[in-house]
């Protein structure tokens, strides 16, 4: 398989426990392989007004805001081909060192109010995002 690539399944893949590139609906990719070693996807619900999920997805190696400063790209749906991180809406980078991306999770705090947790291994945090920070 491609290391630099993440595959998006759909909920009805029945094939069985092996996974293919040719069973995904759509791939999230990016040109620099060194990059992806240890990054997440996290799916969210719809903040765009599509009825489409969107993803975030976190990068600790990017090197976009300093060596091993990390990024989070944000991708909105629907995913239907392939999905460039070069072409994302947003990219959002730690500091140098902090890993920011290392893990995701989305928490819904009311109602009305979301929130992602974001991990940086490098700077000993989680940091907190409302959805209007990382999707303007």
């Amino acid at each position: 398989l491609l290391s630099n690539h993440v595959f998006l399944i759909d909920e009805r893949f029945t094939r069985g426990p092996s996974l293919f590139p040719e069973d995904a609906m759509s791939t999230v990719f990016s040109a620099d392989d060194s990059s992806w070693e240890y990054a997440t996807v996290l799916a969210i619900p719809d903040v765009d007004g599509d009825d489409s999920n969107e993803l975030l997805i976190g990068v600790p190696l990017d090197d976009a805001g300093g060596t091993e400063s990390g990024a989070i790209y944000t991708a909105l749906g629907p995913f239907v081909g392939g999905i460039d991180l070069a072409d994302t809406a947003v990219r959002t980078t730690g500091e140098a060192g902090s890993r920011l991306g290392g893990a995701l999770h989305y928490t819904l705090m009311d109602e009305d109010t979301a929130q992602i947790l974001v991990g940086a291994p490098g700077a000993d945090m989680v940091m907190g995002f409302s959805l209007d920070t990382l999707f303007p």
